[in-house]
């Protein structure tokens, strides 16, 4: 059983309880419906938020979850029903935290980088700060299809995450790639604070986390073709 699935419309629209009995008791209902078959979830590296000194940076499956958003606090609370439902059944649980995943969409538009496209192909200058963490949807398909039947990945939890890169990085790509000059505010800290250790990743699951920046700039390359 890989459960992949989440109610935004409940979250964005129906308030907190309508997110709760959807996205959460809806969860659990189905770890309880699957029984003994082997349960892999979807979780998310937003089940993380704080982090603590004491990893001095280097997140590892061990960190407590500390989650910063409804979002968050509900894949983290699924989480803590694998581990029961392992604990009191012995079903094996899996849970996979993607970070922010990129790839193209068949919905083109949905692709991230898109709306970056139009904007720095516009000659629009790009301001937007931050960054963040970022995993290939390939990736993530992969390693969710080597936990299936692996005595590794159970009861298991796999933080997904390939590289760091800044928004204003992405927008340098863009610009590169298009043949643009605009103005890029590159103002944000190019190191993040916190990174993740994916060496479980390789050495249960088998996918490489390696692509960096170079994945991205592929990926940039293909939807830029793909207009």
């Amino acid at each position: 059983m890989i459960h992949d699935s989440f109610d935004w419309a409940a979250i964005k629209d129906g308030g907190t309880q309508a997110h709760l009995q959807s996205n959460l008791v809806g969860s659990i209902n189905l770890l309880e419906a699957s029984n003994e078959k082997q349960f892999i979830y979807m979780s998310s590296i937003a089940v993380h938020h704080y982090m603590h000194d004491k990893w001095e940076g280097e997140i590892d499956g061990a960190h407590p979850t500390r989650p910063g958003s409804l979002y968050g606090g509900c894949k983290a609370s699924v989480e803590s029903h694998l581990w029961a439902a392992n604990a009191t059944r012995k079903q094996q649980v899996t849970a996979i935290r993607p970070c922010a995943v990129y790839g193209i969409d068949p919905n083109l538009k949905r692709s991230m980088g898109w709306p970056m496209i139009e904007s720095i192909a516009a000659g629009k200058p790009f301001n937007k700060l931050g960054g963040g963490k970022f995993v290939h949807v390939d990736d993530v398909a992969a390693a969710t299809i080597a936990a299936i039947d692996n005595s590794n990945a159970s009861p298991q939890v796999y933080n997904l995450v390939d590289c760091y890169a800044r928004w204003a990085d992405w927008a340098r790509i863009v610009a590169e790639e298009l043949g643009c000059e605009v103005d890029i505010n590159e103002s944000s800290p190019a190191i993040p604070k916190n990174n993740f250790t994916t060496k479980d990743v390789t050495d249960d699951l088998g996918v490489m986390l390696n692509r960096g920046m170079d994945g991205i700039r592929k990926h940039i390359k293909k939807l830029i073709n793909a207009r």
